[in-house]
C-alpha cells in the first residue's frame, strides 16, 4: 500500500471543491507509476490531467520585500 498524503482544494465561499487537489507520495517510483496510470482517467465526467506540482511564482512586491531584508 503506498504511503501518501492528499488534499482537495476547497472554495472558502461555497465549501465546494475547486476541481483540483494534490497528492504527495513518499516513494518516487510509486509517484511516477500513479501519474502515468491515472493521467486521462475520467473522474465523474472529466478526464484527469496529472502533472507534477510547481512552486508558486513570487509576486514582484514580495521579491522586492525579500531583497530589502
Amino acid at each position: 500500500m503506498p504511503k501518501l498524503v492528499w488534499w482537495v482544494v476547497i472554495d472558502q465561499n461555497t465549501g465546494r471543491s475547486k476541481g483540483y487537489g494534490f497528492v504527495k507520495f513518499v516513494d518516487e517510483m510509486e509517484r511516477n507509476s500513479a501519474m502515468t496510470e491515472m493521467n486521462g482517467v475520467h473522474c465523474s465526467t472529466r478526464p484527469m490531467r496529472i502533472s507534477a506540482a510547481t512552486p508558486k511564482k513570487t509576486t514582484g512586491f514580495l521579491q522586492q520585500f525579500a531583497a530589502a531584508r
